[in-house]
């Protein structure tokens, strides 16, 4: 059900990860076809320089949560 103790404390959790994870597949659409139209390469760009960033960013993000 719905309201069980494991989905209440795990709902801000879930949330946090669908956020992220829906600004990351934006970001990456964005940057993927900007490195499309500006490089016109075979190779996935977007997604290296999105995947590098959003690594980036959650290290530094733990370093200060921790």
């Amino acid at each position: 059900m719905i309201n069980t103790p494991l989905v209440q404390t795990a709902l801000p959790t879930l949330l946090a990860v669908g956020f992220g994870g829906a600004l990351g597949a934006v970001a990456r659409y964005l940057i993927s076809v900007w490195t499309i139209q500006r490089f016109s390469t075979g190779f996935p760009l977007g997604t290296l320089l999105v995947n590098a960033i959003g690594a980036l960013l959650i290290g530094i993000l733990f370093v200060f949560i921790s």
